[in-house]
């Protein structure tokens, strides 16, 4: 039986541990499977080319792995029980088991603890009237509501 590893995550951290495990480690000794609420790969570092107003789209997990041994499941990670050594997803297959757990899960935004956070959700009215803002505030709003989905 070889060695189960499950990576949760994949942002830069997740997504690099699991191919660059797949490249050192043997295929008959390890399968790897990749956790992921989604099937995009989210370059944080790229937003901001959203929010300037360029077309951009998050490149596939899948295409990511192609020509890898990395399995990806695409779901939403509810719960890590250490005892039976199971990762439960709100989604088919319901559990992964694992005999080493990679916690790749990256970081979320907590605005509510960000001081003068009301500012950044609201905008007044003279700010959005002013020459050159009011096509790219949409987008940068868009910018942000993906952000915060890809983050939570």
């Amino acid at each position: 039986m070889s060695h189960r590893l499950v990576v949760v995550g994949a942002g830069y951290a997740g997504l690099l541990a699991a191919k660059r495990l797949a490249r050192k480690l043997r295929r008959s000794d390890v399968s790897i499977t990749l956790v992921n609420a989604s099937d995009r790969f989210v370059e944080r570092g790229r937003l901001h080319q959203l929010a300037a107003g360029q077309k951009w789209a998050a490149p596939s997990l899948r295409q990511q792995l192609s020509g890898t041994s990395v399995q990806l499941v695409v779901g939403r990670v509810t719960a890590i029980d250490t005892t039976d050594r199971t990762v439960c997803l709100d989604l088919a297959p319901g559990a992964i088991g694992y005999d080493t757990l990679v916690h790749a899960v990256g970081s979320r935004a907590r605005l509510d603890d960000a001081p003068g956070q009301s500012s950044v959700r609201t905008l007044s009215p003279p700010l959005s009237r002013r020459r050159g803002c009011g096509t790219g505030l949409p987008r940068l709003r868009q910018a942000a509501l993906l952000w915060w989905s890809a983050e939570g």
